[in-house]
């Protein structure tokens, strides 16, 4: 635990910038005390574990607490990432995520973040949130029209860049990912080995600004300081597989006009699709991924692999990429190497009540909360556009907390469905949210959607700190879920305090 005066460390779930001089630690920890959930409702009940805000200060939720860093998880000897270049003029699949390369690849992209509002599932008073399992936070009005907006714009100013940027030798291009990846390997696991790192200045101005924001934001930015977490449960779930770092993977775009079945775009430029996996997980098929979820896996991945008719078109940086699992497998052959998309959702355990106080629900687990258990219907749309630009057969999805372990499940390609999501999306951007009509097609998504959440396979689940103890572990006990820690505003505390967006709070 950290001591007074100090940045808040890791291993804290809340930041608590004290209102007043001082603080005293303990008196702070007794205000806290077992009840009922009270999301929106009164009196006892859920027997959730809840720690209500200070009266003399202002609870910030630590969304670092027990995160792992990108450079930890590329340290580990079974990740292959990708070189630290923001050069535009590579393939877009060898251009790491969430750096402005990256950014200017997406552009006019109708990506996994963008399909759900396309098709309508932000919509307010639709009641797609409950189809789908989204919380009511999530519902913004407006959110289809702005995003088709910008995603037309968008698609028409790349047009033409896209036109002069394709290479004649796109093979060449294409090696660049094998190469990049084979000289990022690390050779053993001691290095990604390390004790808990305190929060920077910039961290704690995060998780300030994100508890001004709300619940959403804070949701957010959890999820992105988790998935390196998330990763290292899943390389220590399957210690026989790799999973290689990707960028944005294009569905080719025959796929794209195979399933368009109205050609009326008023002359408009085709819809592109995409994804950006977390990772792709790759393993050697005679051998298996390993662990607790080598027979589970291994069977679901056969089984869809005898369903599927064909094989399904994918961006060519697929074979590369399979090229590169290969030689880290052993140099085994490429026709050995399963290849499956990684998505991973980072269960949030922050949500903000009555005057914009935090609380912590300690039960949400790696299938969800106690109202849902399994896959949310929501991200069945992602996984299938991922399959997709990957030419898989199906994809894995990854619930993690960082308290109660984490969940893996077996998601197979569903092809039809696929067909009936890029129809959906294209028929939006070409004409608008249209009526009534289009409305109750977007609502027999919604139910397709839920249903093909309900059947997926649960590969396997660690009740338990996997994550974390798979970088070094901090010692805490699963039935110890939340180690609270009170800290004075420190000088540290104060400069972020001093900046304009935080008078929000």
């Amino acid at each position: 635990m950290a001591a007074a005066g100090t940045p808040e460390m890791f291993t804290d779930p809340l930041v608590v910038v004290n209102g007043g001089a001082g603080g005293n630690k303990n008196n702070n920890n007794n205000k806290h005390r077992r009840g009922g959930d009270h999301r929106g409702r009164r009196g006892g009940g859920g027997g959730n574990l809840r720690q209500q805000a200070s009266a003399h200060g202002t609870h910030v939720p630590n969304v670092y607490w027990r995160a792992r860093t990108h450079e930890n998880l590329r340290q580990h000897p079974n990740f292959i990432s990708m070189p630290d270049d923001d050069d535009t003029t590579q393939p877009p699949a060898l251009i790491r995520q969430a750096t402005d390369a990256w950014v200017h690849a997406r552009r006019g992209v109708v990506t996994t973040s963008r399909m759900p509002a396309l098709l309508g599932f932000y919509e307010p008073n639709s009641g797609m949130q409950k189809l789908v399992h989204l919380p009511r936070v999530a519902a913004a009005a407006g959110r289809l029209e702005s995003e088709r907006d910008e995603l037309v714009r968008a698609n028409a100013e790349v047009q033409h860049e896209l036109k002069n940027s394709v290479s004649a030798n796109l093979k060449a291009r294409l090696d660049q990912v094998v190469v990049a990846h084979r000289g990022n390997r690390r050779p053993s696991t001691s290095a990604s080995r390390v004790g808990h790192q305190r929060l920077s200045d910039d961290q704690l101005a995060e998780c300030v600004r994100a508890a001004a924001v709300g619940t959403p934001e804070v949701a957010c930015l959890w999820g992105k300081a988790q998935e390196p977490a998330a990763l290292l449960a899943v390389l220590e779930m399957c210690p026989k597989a790799v999973v290689v770092e990707v960028g944005l993977l294009e569905i080719p775009q025959e796929r794209v006009r195979a399933a368009v079945v109205s050609q009326e775009n008023d002359g408009a430029p085709p819809a592109r699709f995409g994804a950006s996996p977390d990772g792709v997980i790759c393993w050697d098929t005679r051998v298996g991924p390993g662990g607790e979820a080598a027979a589970v896996l291994s069977k679901a991945h056969g089984e869809a692999c005898k369903k599927a008719r064909r094989r399904i078109p994918s961006d060519p940086a697929a074979d590369a990429i399979r090229t590169a699992a290969a030689e880290a497998l052993g140099n085994i052959d490429v026709d050995h190497v399963a290849m499956l998309p990684l998505e991973v959702k980072c269960r949030c355990p922050f949500y903000a009540g009555a005057g914009r106080r935090f609380y912590v629900n300690s039960d949400i687990g790696p299938q969800g909360r106690t109202a849902m258990s399994g896959m949310a219907p929501a991200h069945y749309p992602q996984l299938q556009l991922e399959c997709a630009s990957l030419g898989a057969t199906g994809g894995v999805l990854v619930y993690h907390t960082a308290h109660n372990g984490s969940a893996l499940y077996h998601v197979p390609a569903n092809p039809s469905f696929l067909d009936c999501i890029i129809n959906a999306a294209s028929i939006t951007l070409a004409k608008g949210a249209g009526g009534e009509a289009e409305a109750g097609a977007r609502r027999a998504i919604a139910r397709r959607a839920r249903r093909g959440a309900d059947s997926v396979t649960l590969i396997c689940e660690t009740r338990g700190l996997a994550g974390a103890r798979a970088d070094g572990g901090d010692g805490v006990s699963p039935s110890q879920y939340f180690t609270q820690c009170f800290l004075p505003a420190d000088s540290a505390l104060k400069r972020v305090l001093a900046s304009p967006w935080s008078r929000a709070m």
